[in-house]
Formats: C-alpha cells, sequence, structure tokens
C-alpha cells in the first residue's frame, strides 16, 4: 500500500519528464525537418554533410534540454514548500489551511497543540485559529488533535475544550504528557497540504517559523509521524467518549512532577 501511495504521490513527476522526453524528440524531428535537405541521406552526401547537421542537431538539442530542465526544477522548487517567518504569519498562514484546504469532510485534520503558549497572549491570528477549528468541528468535520501536556493551566484549557466538544463525535483527542517541547505543531489536511511549525531558538516560546508542503510524498512522511505520535498519545476523547480516567490520571502525574 505504501509502495503504491508513493508512486501516485510521483505521479506528476514521472509524467512531467515523459512530457520533457517526448518535447526532446519532438525538437529532434523538427530541427530534422528544418535542417537536412532532401536526399540529404544518399549515398554521396551522407559523409561530406553528416558532421556538420550532426553539430547543429547536437547543440540545438543539448541547449533545449538545459533550458526544459531549468523551467521544471523551478517550478518543481516553487511548488514543494512555502516558508512563513515570524508569529503572526505563521499562525496566519495556517489559519489558511483550515480556510483553503479544509473545505469538505470527507478528509480528516491532523494537528497537534503544543505547550508553552503565553497565559496572556494576545494573538489576533491565533484566535482566528481557534475560532475556525472551533468551526470545523461544531460543524461536523473529523479532527485528530494531541495535546501537548505540561501543567495544570495545559490541563485546564484542554477540559475546557472538551466541554465545548463532548457532544462531537467527529472529534478525538489524545495527550502526550512532557516537561519541554518535543514536538512541533502539525497541521495535515488529508493528503492535500501539510505544515510544520516550530519555534526559533530566540523565541522558544513561540512557533516563529510555518513550512508548509504540498507534494504527496512529504504529506505523506508527516503523516506517518503524526500517527506514530497518536498511537503513543493517551486517548482523552474517542467518539463521543471521554476518558476520565485518563484525564485523572494525568493530573497526578502533573502533581508529581511539580
Amino acid at each position: 500500500m505504501h509502495r503504491f501511495k508513493n508512486f501516485i504521490g510521483e505521479l506528476p513527476t514521472r509524467l512531467a519528464y515523459g512530457l520533457i522526453g517526448a518535447a526532446v524528440v519532438a525538437s529532434l524531428t523538427y530541427l530534422h525537418g528544418k535542417l537536412v535537405p532532401s536526399g540529404f541521406w544518399s549515398r554521396d552526401l551522407v559523409i561530406s554533410a553528416s558532421i556538420q547537421y550532426l553539430d547543429v542537431l547536437i547543440t540545438a538539442t543539448v541547449f533545449i534540454m538545459l533550458i526544459i530542465a531549468f523551467l521544471f526544477y523551478s517550478i518543481q522548487k516553487l511548488g514543494r514548500y512555502k516558508i512563513y517567518d515570524g508569529r503572526e504569519n505563521a499562525m496566519q498562514a495556517n489559519c489558511s489551511i483550515l480556510e483553503k484546504y479544509f473545505v469538505e469532510k470527507n478528509m480528516m485534520l491532523r494537528s497537534t497543540r503544543v505547550t508553552h503558549w503565553r497565559l496572556m497572549e494576545d494573538s489576533p491570528a491565533r484566535r482566528k485559529f481557534r475560532n475556525l477549528l472551533t468551526e470545523k468541528i461544531t460543524t461536523a468535520y473529523p479532527v485528530q488533535r494531541i495535546w501537548q501536556i505540561k501543567d495544570h493551566d495545559d490541563l485546564s484549557r484542554l477540559r475546557t475544550y472538551l466541554n465545548i466538544y463532548e457532544k462531537h463525535d467527529n472529534y478525538s483527542a489524545r495527550v502526550i504528557l512532557c516537561e519541554d517541547v518535543l514536538i512541533p505543531e502539525i497541521l495535515c489536511v488529508g493528503q492535500r497540504v501539510a505544515s510544520l511549525s516550530f519555534p526559533e531558538p530566540s523565541t522558544p516560546r513561540e512557533m516563529g517559523r510555518a513550512l508548509h508542503f504540498f507534494r504527496s510524498k512529504e504529506i505523506l512522511a508527516i503523516s506517518r509521524y503524526f500517527d506514530i505520535l497518536w498511537e503513543r498519545a493517551i486517548p482523552i476523547k474517542t467518539a463521543n467518549k471521554i476518558h476520565s480516567e485518563n484525564l485523572d490520571n494525568i493530573e497526578k502525574k502533573i502533581e508529581s512532577l511539580n
């Protein structure tokens, strides 16, 4: 199955290479028709004229291949990923994922919520993101969310959102308990787009940079990474069931850590 998905993910690249090959063949055919006169391949003219026309064909072919390769590389490079620097820019870019790509209910949104947010943070982009996410969840869009919990404040926020989403069986939540930031902020919408946000060394309490990936190969890799985290995380909400015993155990572990 993974090999099939990789093949499908690389299909556009394979087709592009096929088009490049077809363009080269067509160019050679065209140049041959323009440059080689009728009767060129007669016995009397082959030896005397072949070197001259062969040089022209080789030069033209190499030139065309270089142009096509450069254009193909440029298109691939531009379409592979985008980088957003700065806290507000990164959050606004992640808002755009929910607005532009998470628009079909047959898609799954995989996401993580990391710890270390400032308690008194006033971020318009983050408020917008929370509102968009709540709107999606309350209108039956499927969401898997991993919460990183390090203290009672994180746990209190989690309980608040569990009360809001309690009756929405399209929302599932799990917890990773740790004192430090160990996971990036992930957003992954089906096989359409994936985002990784992470802090900079100078701003360890902010997700100051976001990378958005649009190719199937990168999206699949990030999805698999999320699945690994999901398998190891503690179940908190599955469909419409809240695992209260797990919440209580997490609270006890937090008390023991602090």
